[in-house]
């Protein structure tokens, strides 16, 4: 047989098994990738331990003395995320009210219309929740501003 008798041959085979795997049905096996990993699980709302909550996140004392939970600022139980700033205005704000009430004159530095970011820094650059807040503006001046 020659090289060119043997590619029709060859060929015909290839086709008659095509047909044959066609007229049974088979499918070729699919291509598959590997399994990704499961998504974690996040542990039900009842099985936080709300007073171990509480011990290890307090929450600062006007803030206790409303009897806010964490779902009141989280928006869920447990928390999984920071509260939006827009949770903070809710109470605290609106920022304008904020700035006229922080306003000391020319010569004070208004700490909710700071001269190089205007009114629109986050709360939490300066005001922490569940730990001791801190003066943003000292990390570069000398003055000393009490952050509640």
């Amino acid at each position: 047989m020659n090289r060119t008798t043997r590619f029709v041959a060859f060929s015909l085979a290839l086709l008659a098994l095509a047909a044959l795997t066609v007229a049974c049905g088979s499918k070729p096996a699919p291509e598959t990738t590997p399994a990704a990993a499961p998504e974690p699980t996040p542990a039900p709302a009842a099985s936080v331990d709300l007073g171990a909550l509480a011990a290890e996140y307090p929450n600062k004392p006007h803030h206790q003395d409303a009897d806010l939970s964490c779902a009141d600022c989280h928006g869920e139980m447990p928390p999984s995320e920071p509260a939006a700033m827009a949770t903070c205005l809710e109470c605290h704000g609106p920022v304008e009210d904020l700035v006229a009430a922080t306003d000391h004159g020319e010569h004070k530095p208004n700490p909710h219309n700071s001269p190089h970011y205007g009114p629109d820094n986050a709360c939490d650059l300066c005001h922490y929740e569940h730990e001791e807040s801190e003066n943003m503006c000292g990390d570069c001046h000398e003055w000393a501003t009490p952050v509640p």
